[in-house]
Protein backbone atom coordinates (compact mmCIF):
# COMPACT_ATOMS: atom_id res chain seq x y z
CA UNK A 1 0.00 0.00 0.00
CA UNK A 2 2.55 2.59 0.86
CA UNK A 3 6.11 2.29 -0.34
CA UNK A 4 7.64 4.02 2.51
CA UNK A 5 11.18 2.23 3.07
CA UNK A 6 11.03 2.63 7.33
CA UNK A 7 9.51 0.43 9.02
CA UNK A 8 7.98 2.94 11.96
CA UNK A 9 6.95 5.41 9.61
CA UNK A 10 4.75 2.85 7.45
CA UNK A 11 3.42 1.25 10.76
CA UNK A 12 2.53 4.31 12.45
CA UNK A 13 1.00 5.48 9.28
CA UNK A 14 -1.27 2.50 9.03
CA UNK A 15 -2.01 2.72 13.02
CA UNK A 16 -3.73 6.18 11.82
CA UNK A 17 -4.92 4.97 8.52
CA UNK A 18 -6.85 2.14 10.47
CA UNK A 19 -8.21 5.24 12.98
CA UNK A 20 -9.60 7.58 10.54
CA UNK A 21 -10.81 4.46 8.46
CA UNK A 22 -12.85 2.84 11.71
CA UNK A 23 -14.07 6.62 12.77
CA UNK A 24 -15.54 7.13 8.70
CA UNK A 25 -16.81 2.80 8.55
CA UNK A 26 -18.96 4.40 11.67
CA UNK A 27 -20.44 7.02 10.20
CA UNK A 28 -21.53 5.26 7.53
CA UNK A 29 -22.48 2.59 9.55
CA UNK A 30 -25.16 4.71 11.14
CA UNK A 31 -26.02 6.46 8.28
CA UNK A 32 -27.15 3.05 6.44
CA UNK A 33 -28.91 1.57 9.68
CA UNK A 34 -30.90 5.15 10.03
CA UNK A 35 -31.76 5.43 6.54
CA UNK A 36 -32.61 1.74 5.77
CA UNK A 37 -32.40 -0.14 8.69
CA UNK A 38 -29.83 -2.17 7.69
CA UNK A 39 -28.25 -3.62 10.73
CA UNK A 40 -26.18 -6.03 9.67
CA UNK A 41 -23.87 -3.54 7.70
CA UNK A 42 -22.40 -2.67 11.31
CA UNK A 43 -20.52 -5.92 11.60
CA UNK A 44 -19.46 -6.42 8.05
CA UNK A 45 -17.99 -3.32 7.73
CA UNK A 46 -16.31 -4.10 11.32
CA UNK A 47 -14.86 -7.13 9.30
CA UNK A 48 -13.58 -5.64 6.22
CA UNK A 49 -12.08 -3.21 8.52
CA UNK A 50 -10.53 -5.64 10.55
CA UNK A 51 -9.52 -7.76 7.61
CA UNK A 52 -7.43 -4.78 6.03
CA UNK A 53 -6.11 -3.80 9.31
CA UNK A 54 -4.98 -7.79 9.89
CA UNK A 55 -3.49 -7.85 6.53
CA UNK A 56 -1.27 -4.49 6.89
CA UNK A 57 -0.55 -5.63 10.17
CA UNK A 58 0.81 -9.06 9.34
CA UNK A 59 2.88 -7.36 6.25
CA UNK A 60 4.75 -5.12 8.80
CA UNK A 61 5.00 -7.80 11.63
CA UNK A 62 7.15 -9.88 8.95
CA UNK A 63 9.48 -7.42 7.49
CA UNK A 64 10.11 -6.58 11.23
CA UNK A 65 10.52 -10.50 11.79
CA UNK A 66 12.69 -10.73 9.00
CA UNK A 67 14.94 -7.63 10.32
CA UNK A 68 15.28 -9.03 13.98
CA UNK A 69 16.38 -12.21 12.55
CA UNK A 70 18.89 -10.66 10.67
CA UNK A 71 17.72 -12.64 7.77
CA UNK A 72 18.84 -12.55 3.67
CA UNK A 73 17.42 -9.79 2.03
CA UNK A 74 15.71 -10.17 -0.83
CA UNK A 75 19.03 -9.78 -2.94
CA UNK A 76 19.53 -11.76 -5.78
CA UNK A 77 22.80 -13.25 -5.32
CA UNK A 78 23.93 -14.47 -8.50
CA UNK A 79 23.91 -10.58 -9.65
CA UNK A 80 25.71 -9.70 -6.40
CA UNK A 81 28.71 -12.30 -7.68
CA UNK A 82 28.47 -10.26 -11.60
CA UNK A 83 29.10 -7.49 -10.02
CA UNK A 84 31.87 -8.13 -7.84
CA UNK A 85 33.81 -10.38 -10.61
CA UNK A 86 32.99 -6.68 -12.95
CA UNK A 87 36.19 -5.57 -11.26
CA UNK A 88 39.14 -6.84 -13.24
CA UNK A 89 41.55 -6.93 -10.22
CA UNK A 90 39.10 -10.05 -8.56
CA UNK A 91 39.53 -13.19 -9.57
CA UNK A 92 37.34 -14.91 -7.35
CA UNK A 93 34.42 -14.12 -4.22
CA UNK A 94 33.79 -16.88 -2.17
CA UNK A 95 32.05 -17.06 1.40
CA UNK A 96 29.19 -14.28 0.44
CA UNK A 97 27.17 -13.51 3.27
CA UNK A 98 24.24 -11.12 3.33
CA UNK A 99 22.33 -10.21 6.60
CA UNK A 100 19.40 -7.08 6.90
CA UNK A 101 20.76 -5.43 10.02
CA UNK A 102 17.50 -2.80 9.73
CA UNK A 103 14.91 -1.16 7.49
CA UNK A 104 18.05 0.56 6.14
CA UNK A 105 21.42 -1.36 6.78
CA UNK A 106 21.79 -4.24 4.17
CA UNK A 107 25.43 -5.80 5.40
CA UNK A 108 27.86 -8.02 3.35
CA UNK A 109 31.18 -10.02 4.20
CA UNK A 110 32.92 -12.04 1.60
CA UNK A 111 36.17 -13.20 0.77
CA UNK A 112 38.05 -12.13 -2.90
CA UNK A 113 40.49 -13.85 -3.99
CA UNK A 114 43.57 -11.16 -5.68
CA UNK A 115 46.81 -11.00 -7.54
CA UNK A 116 49.80 -11.58 -5.55
CA UNK A 117 51.54 -8.79 -6.48
CA UNK A 118 48.61 -6.58 -4.90
CA UNK A 119 49.29 -3.78 -2.51
CA UNK A 120 47.35 -2.25 0.41
CA UNK A 121 46.50 1.22 -1.57
CA UNK A 122 45.62 -1.14 -4.64
CA UNK A 123 42.96 -3.10 -2.22
CA UNK A 124 41.77 0.28 -0.67
CA UNK A 125 40.97 0.71 -4.38
CA UNK A 126 39.52 -1.94 -4.66
CA UNK A 127 37.09 -1.78 -1.82
CA UNK A 128 35.65 1.83 -2.85
CA UNK A 129 34.80 -0.65 -5.99
CA UNK A 130 33.22 -3.31 -4.74
CA UNK A 131 31.02 -0.15 -2.81
CA UNK A 132 30.07 0.98 -5.47
CA UNK A 133 29.02 -2.16 -7.69
CA UNK A 134 26.91 -2.99 -4.81
CA UNK A 135 25.57 0.30 -3.65
CA UNK A 136 22.65 0.16 -6.70
CA UNK A 137 21.71 -3.36 -4.83
CA UNK A 138 21.32 -1.52 -1.38
CA UNK A 139 23.78 -2.85 0.16
CA UNK A 140 25.66 -0.15 1.66
CA UNK A 141 28.11 -2.25 5.01
CA UNK A 142 30.79 -4.13 3.48
CA UNK A 143 33.43 -6.00 5.16
CA UNK A 144 36.03 -7.49 2.44
CA UNK A 145 38.66 -10.35 3.76
CA UNK A 146 41.27 -10.40 0.76
CA UNK A 147 43.17 -13.07 0.02
CA UNK A 148 45.54 -14.64 -2.44
CA UNK A 149 45.24 -18.20 -3.13
CA UNK A 150 42.85 -19.63 0.15
CA UNK A 151 39.24 -20.59 -1.20
CA UNK A 152 39.67 -20.80 -4.42
CA UNK A 153 37.71 -24.16 -4.73
CA UNK A 154 35.00 -22.73 -1.52
CA UNK A 155 31.30 -21.93 -3.11
CA UNK A 156 30.48 -18.57 -3.99
CA UNK A 157 27.49 -17.96 -1.78
CA UNK A 158 26.41 -19.63 1.32
CA UNK A 159 23.15 -19.00 2.51
CA UNK A 160 23.89 -20.72 6.07
CA UNK A 161 26.17 -21.03 8.52
CA UNK A 162 28.15 -24.40 7.56
CA UNK A 163 30.72 -23.16 5.87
Amino acid sequence: MITKKNINIKSTFVHMLSDALSSVVVVIAALIIKFWNWRWIDPVLTILVSIFILIEALKITYKAANILMESNPCIDLEQVKQRILKINEIEHVHHVHLWQYSDKLIMMDAHINVSADMNIEDLENIYVKVGQELLPLGINHITLQAERNRGLNNNMISNNNLD
